[in-house]
């Protein structure tokens, strides 16, 4: 299943984990989180405590440096009981991470987690709950907490600028999402079954805002739902590359921005071209702007 650039290096497996009928995949990408996944992974224990679903958790590492290894080993050897298997492998980047996890997931849902961020307690239970035969994804809002667990922001969406309004209607969600994305952290539960025709963009940095219009692009409407319920809690730090403050960081995300509403234009899906045109231009003249800006710098150093 691994290429000779993407072998499997060594992995964590408790020896009872079942893959037979799980409901959730908890499925954590992991890459140089050591601060931060022993929290995450005690928080979907809770989540797991207060629930009935079958589950297992699976963590696919992208070739982390730290001691992520060791953190995820300690925490299997104190609860030799949770169903997880973890998979430390070379770096591919987080595109191609994404599509060798969600291969790897045997659960009828998927909840993505980054490994830096925190699953509320019974929050899965919730998503669960909230959908319908149509939907192919629930999605929640969150907290936002900076390193050290405090919290920033009380709403995810309204931290990423975005309108719960138009969210909550089946009317114009489809639009909000593509206009306005305003998604990020664990906040959201997929049906497995969605990626039968989806795969990550591994020419794109931007994976959360490709998924999410592929999903109302390629399914037929109502297949998001929005819940106004805090699901999770999205951490910000230093590390995180969407809130980057580094100007060549800021320059990649635009350029991938840009490519990817290039495509999504090239597909005309659904009446939205004008929609991305619009995005297209504003995000060229961004990516104008920090060239501008690279170049003073360049100039002063």
């Amino acid at each position: 299943m691994y290429s000779k650039k993407n072998q499997v290096r060594f992995d964590i497996n408790n020896g009872n984990c079942n893959t037979e009928g799980v409901t959730v995949t908890f499925a954590i990408p992991s890459f140089n989180h050591s601060d931060y996944i022993g929290e995450l992974l005690s928080s979907i224990l809770d989540d797991i405590a207060s629930s009935s679903f079958t589950y297992e958790i699976l963590i696919i590492d992208d070739g982390s440096t730290d001691n992520t290894h060791e953190i995820i080993k300690k925490f299997s050897l104190n609860h030799p009981n949770v169903f997880l298997n973890a998979i430390f492998c070379d770096n591919v980047g987080i595109s191609k991470n994404l599509n060798r996890i969600v291969k790897e997931s045997n659960g009828e849902f998927i909840r993505l987690c980054a490994s830096d961020d925190v699953v509320i307690a019974g929050s899965t239970n919730s998503l669960i709950r909230a959908f319908d035969l149509c939907n192919y994804c629930v999605v929640g809002d969150g907290d936002v907490i900076n390193s050290a667990g405090n919290i920033v922001s009380n709403s995810l969406v309204e931290f990423h600028s975005g309108n719960k309004s138009n969210l909550l209607s089946s009317e114009t969600i489809y639009h909000e999402i593509i206009s306005n994305y305003s998604f990020a952290g664990p906040c959201l539960l997929i049906r497995k079954r969605f990626f039968d025709f989806y795969s990550y963009d591994t020419e794109s940095k931007i994976d959360d805002y490709d998924f999410f219009v592929s999903l109302v692009t390629l399914t037929e409407l109502n297949t998001v739902k929005f819940i106004d319920e805090n699901v999770c809690k999205y951490r910000v730090h230093n590390t995180n590359t969407s809130k980057s403050k580094n100007l060549n960081t800021r320059l990649e995300n635009q350029v991938s921005m840009f490519y990817l509403l290039n495509k999504f234009i090239k597909k005309n899906h659904k009446g939205s071209k004008s929609v991305f045109i619009k995005k297209m231009i504003i995000v060229a003249l961004k990516i104008v702007y920090l060239k501008m800006m690279l170049v003073v710098d360049n100039k002063y150093d």
